[in-house]
């Protein structure tokens, strides 16, 4: 049951003598943050940013989110350490820039957002009580050791050069070269460009029709970018993903922090944080044994996708704050921050609260189960989280229709399980072995399942919270069906705090443990499980096309490496019963096994984007991202006509991609309105909610789908290629039509438009016209 809330005021103060000493090691915590400052300033500025934007991003985003956010966080959920406010205020800083936002924007300048940071921070300056928050008083169980600073800071660094090697350095600013970006971010940008302007969304590819889409992570690109003076532009292609980043490390680290502290282990350990985040961030380790690599296996932080990267921390700092809730540690100050996160999640990815409620209530069963008493925090909180989707769905929800229930429909995404469904050859045993394949490039990820069996850990409703979210995002990563395979985001949300979760529960499960227990069976298998994972670089690659073999032959390196690892755990255990020493535990040497066989294929990835950076080459397109070609002078026609134009809709004859029109194209074209900031008689159609039932299941792809409004593609065929006072007029009268964007790459462009435009822009692919 509930007990009696306590505000923080009301919480007795740490005596003197429970204040932790001077940490020696401050000013080397100091230049290792530093340094993080310098990177986020460095690496955007590599790719061509202008230092004085970079910088003035970064103290814009420290001013506006980090600070507020951090006293915000000691203010509601004290007491707690350094690593939490810095980990989850950050993100909380995010949802309190954004509710600031609102005003600001329905007054008709979000500039004017400023007024809540500079609000917050006056408040915290002026005000005796709030005063305390900038130098707080910590029990000795909430101070964080200046190593972990150090180390944290060191896996912020390299988390950066890794995004700057595998990911920014493909992106050029829009207008300085050609580019062959995923045509997400475009979309992407043209969401900021709404938001820049209004709360309500309009369909950027349809003007005049509304827009329903989760979009807190644009707003929030659209509002920094217009704190800074750094167009929106600049900020989503290179600077939003570098604080993100840094986001996601922290507070991996603030998350592992906190399910260590149920133990009070972390001042012992409090490298768990910094070494989860390595490998799930820095160097990210993904078991990929042999070939054909499984597709979208990733860390979690998908670049094109800012909805899935803010989901990914959110969903980080409301398990932080729910923990201490599921904990029972009911402070009002708990319950405001994790309403407030829960709210945030809403807006931010459709996945993640439907995750939250499962998780509730499988925490909600197993509190029933001990206690036989009802479970009524649980069980609110699940109420809370389901009527905050019911009534968001209908503003926020847009972009999930087509969704079903299609077991293991993402096994249609893997080639063996397209050949065998093409030949209606054994398309269930190849499914069955490729699914195992899955399962197995996963493994690293799934141990922290364990920890609900272990006697140390099954206690901590924490590890049960973490578990249940885990395994309610891969199950539902397999069992949900969404247009474009976007079911994987509600696997891709929880691959961080799945991966430290495992961390945790291998660390807590062992560290009873004397150190010359642990160091032979995990050094035994760390070696082994580096051997098998060097050994399979060199295993010949799998024939998809003969679905008798195919998934089995791929599976036989993981058989191999779980061969290997029973072994070893065998023979130690085997040893341990004959000197009578204690035994390691199967997730702690599984765990140790899984990420050293994943290194080397993890390092050999690395080893191509590193060199290229060195040597300044760029990263060699793949046959996919070929199609995608925007040239400069598009992008310059593009960005002209945001310059100059400050009314009406524009027609043109971009849809497609490739840019060439034909029936039937891949209709993911949104860069014309992303860089002109103009809405569209109509775009690029493949993410327009009408007709959006066809999937990926059916004979034609969704982005492949005839134009849902057929007259407003005829009209703008027509007015390029053929055009008519007739389609003018109608253009003009219809849709507000004032500018032709006419692309030579994608059609014919008549000679005869000038007939009803006048000529305002031209270059070697683009000629703009405004009609007369």
């Amino acid at each position: 049951m509930l007990t009696t809330w306590r505000s923080d005021e009301a919480a007795d103060p740490p005596s003197a003598r429970d204040r932790p000493p001077v940490r020696k090691g401050a000013v080397a915590a100091t230049v290792a943050w530093l340094s993080v400052a310098a990177a986020a300033v460095a690496v955007p500025a590599a790719i061509g940013v202008a230092t004085g934007d970079a910088l003035a991003y970064l103290i814009v985003w420290l001013v506006s989110t980090t600070v507020p956010g951090v006293l915000v966080w000691r203010t509601f959920a004290a007491p707690s350490s350094l690593a939490e406010e810095l980990g989850f205020g950050n993100a909380l800083g995010i949802a309190l820039l954004l509710i600031a936002w609102v005003p600001a924007v329905i007054v008709g300048n979000a500039v004017l957002a400023w007024w809540w940071p500079i609000t917050a921070i006056a408040l915290y300056v002026v005000v005796p009580s709030l005063r305390r928050h900038w130098l707080p008083r910590r029990h000795r169980a909430d101070a964080t050791p200046w190593r972990w600073h150090v180390c944290t800071a060191a896996v912020c660094l390299a988390t950066l050069g890794y995004q700057y090697v595998t990911e920014l350095r493909q992106r050029s600013l829009p207008g300085s070269d050609d580019t062959r970006i995923h045509p997400d971010m475009w979309f992407q940008q043209t969401l900021v460009n709404a938001l820049e302007h209004t709360l309500r969304l309009m369909e950027p590819q349809l003007a005049g029709e509304p827009k329903r889409y989760h979009w807190f992570a644009n707003a929030d690109v659209a509002v920094t970018s217009q704190l800074s003076g750094v167009p929106s532009t600049t900020v989503l292609f290179a600077l939003w993903s570098v604080p993100m980043a840094v986001s996601m490390v922290v507070a991996a680290t603030a998350f592992a922090r906190r399910l260590m502290a149920e133990d009070g282990a972390f001042g012992r350990h409090w490298w768990v944080g910094p070494a989860g985040a390595t490998v799930v961030a820095a160097v990210p380790v993904v078991v990929l044994l042999g070939e054909p690599r499984q597709e979208a296996i990733t860390n979690g932080f998908m670049a094109v996708s800012p909805s899935g990267v803010l989901g990914l921390v959110m969903m980080l700092a409301l398990s932080g704050s729910m923990i201490e809730l599921l904990r029972g540690k009911n402070r009002l100050g708990i319950w405001v921050v994790t309403l407030l996160l829960m709210t945030m999640s809403v807006g931010t990815k459709p996945s993640n609260l439907p995750i939250v409620v499962a998780a509730l209530l499988a925490v909600a069963a197993v509190e029933y189960a001990r206690t036989r008493r009802l479970p009524a925090r649980s069980l609110a909180l699940a109420i809370v989280a389901v009527a905050l989707i019911a009534a968001s769905s209908f503003a926020l929800m847009g972009g999930s229709s087509g969704t079903g229930v299609v077991w293991f429909d993402t096994l249609q995404l893997d080639e063996a399980v397209k050949v065998a469904s093409e030949q209606d050859d054994q398309v269930f045993l190849v499914g069955t072995g490729v699914f195992g394949v899955y399962l197995g490039t996963q493994a690293a990820r799934l141990i922290g399942l364990s920890g609900i069996a272990y006697r140390r850990t099954r206690g901590d409703i924490g590890i049960w919270w973490s578990a249940a979210v885990v395994f309610a995002a891969w199950c539902a990563s397999w069992l949900v069906q969404q247009p474009g395979y976007s079911q994987r985001y509600f696997w891709r949300v929880v691959i961080v705090l799945a991966m430290m979760t495992s961390v945790v529960v291998a660390v807590r499960v062992a560290c009873e443990l004397p150190r010359r227990v642990l160091i032979g069976p995990l050094l035994t298998v760390a070696v082994a499980g580096i051997a098998v994972g060097t050994w399979v670089l060199q295993w010949p690659a799998a024939d998809v096309t003969d679905p008798g073999t195919a998934p089995f032959n791929r599976l036989l390196p993981y058989g191999l490496a779980a061969a290997v690892l029973a072994t070893c755990i065998v023979g130690w255990r085997l040893r341990s019963s004959v000197t009578a020493t204690a035994v390691v535990p199967v997730a702690t040497l599984g765990l140790v096994f899984a990420l050293a066989a994943g290194t080397p294929a993890a390092i050999d990835d690395l080893r191509m984007p590193v060199d290229r950076a060195i040597s300044g080459k760029p990263l060699p397109y793949t046959d996919r991202d070929l199609p995608r070609l925007v040239t400069a002078d598009e992008q310059q026609a593009a960005l002209w006509l945001r310059e100059h134009a400050d009314d009406g809709a524009v027609a043109t004859n971009v849809f497609c991609v490739p840019t060439r029109y034909e029936s039937g194209c891949q209709a993911t074209a949104f860069w014309v309105s992303a860089l002109s900031d103009r809405p569209m008689v109509i775009g690029g159609w493949a993410y327009i909610e009408k007709g959006r039932e066809v999937t990926d299941r059916d004979d034609v792809s969704y982005k492949r789908r005839p134009a849902p409004y057929p007259e407003r593609l005829r009209l703008s065929l027509d007015m390029v290629r053929d055009p008519s006072a007739a389609t003018a007029r109608a253009l003009r009268s219809s849709y507000d039509a004032q500018w032709i964007f006419a692309d030579r790459r994608a059609t014919e462009v008549s000679p005869r438009i000038s007939r009803f435009a006048e000529t305002v822009y031209s270059n070697a692919d683009v000629t703009i016209y405004r009609l007369r």
